[in-house]
């Protein structure tokens, strides 16, 4: 774990500044978004908020397993009701989540990567003046207080970014009332032994598509990174109906869409076509 020293002004300087930056991205990309669907301009109300910190789970084990199996990783904020917030993987070893600077009773939960089992729980109770959860064992650890982690390098899809589907090109994607969804993942067809893939039964590490519901023009879709995507290195856009995923696109890479890269334009069934900029 790489960690850097700053002083605490530093440390407060530099984290204003990648919340400001997280949040002018995000109110961007709704803005491009309700602007390209014609609904007109509208208006943010400004409201007073608190203050953020981050917060960091780090695998302490002797076999360093938190992270096996595509686990998903939680912060609850316990100090004022149960406030959930999804961690992004900073490393094999560590997670991190802005938090408000209030947060101070907290649990850790680890799940699956659909969230739909909860395999560890860490009740990490106050934290004081710390920082970061050093998880020993499957339900025990202990807090200290660490640097800020350098993570503006990190490759990976964040929060606000905005991807693009184009199928201008091959109209056919649309037949059949066809759903649009994208899946953060490689996986194509040939993980399913080339056969369509029922979503309710799908392995969730491989399939676990969300709806691409915003066309932004004719034939042309849009979907926003959550916070709950941020963390993911590939994707695809898939066709299909509510249960069943059909074809997929090309993968588009986060290297490609910090080079430029946004959009994935289809050209016929299955992975196939090119990366164009939307």
């Amino acid at each position: 774990m790489e960690v850097f020293c700053h002083s605490n002004n530093d440390m407060k300087g530099k984290l204003y500044k990648t919340n400001l930056r997280r949040l002018v991205s995000i109110i961007l990309a709704i803005t491009v978004l309700v602007t390209s669907v014609g609904l007109g301009t509208f208006l943010v109300e400004a409201e007073e908020t608190d203050t953020y910190t981050t917060l960091y789970l780090i695998d302490n084990t002797l076999e360093k397993w938190v992270g096996d199996d595509n686990a998903v990783i939680e912060l609850v904020d316990n100090t004022s009701g149960h406030e959930h917030y999804m961690m992004t993987k900073v490393n094999d070893t560590t997670w991190s989540v802005k938090v408000p600077q209030s947060a101070y009773n907290i649990t850790f939960n680890r799940y699956s990567p659909d969230k739909s089992i909860q395999w560890n729980s860490w009740s990490a109770g106050g934290r004081d003046f710390n920082n970061a959860y050093f998880a020993d064992g499957s339900e025990y650890g202990h807090w200290e207080a660490i640097e800020e982690i350098d993570e503006t390098e990190e490759k990976y899809f964040h929060a606000g970014d905005i991807v693009y589907l184009d199928v201008s090109e091959f109209t056919s994607w649309k037949n059949d009332n066809a759903i649009m969804y994208v899946n953060f993942s490689e996986a194509s067809k040939e993980v399913n032994n080339g056969n369509n893939i029922s979503i309710s039964d799908a392995d969730k590490v491989y399939y676990n598509p969300k709806k691409v519901e915003i066309e932004v023009a004719e034939n042309v879709y849009a979907y926003v990174i959550t916070f709950e995507d941020e963390g993911a290195t590939e994707l695809r856009f898939w066709r299909g109906n509510d249960f069943t995923l059909w074809n997929c696109s090309v993968v588009l890479t986060y290297e490609d869409f910090d080079s430029g890269t946004n959009c994935v334009k289809i050209s016929n069934w299955n992975s196939t076509g090119e990366l164009t900029i939307s």
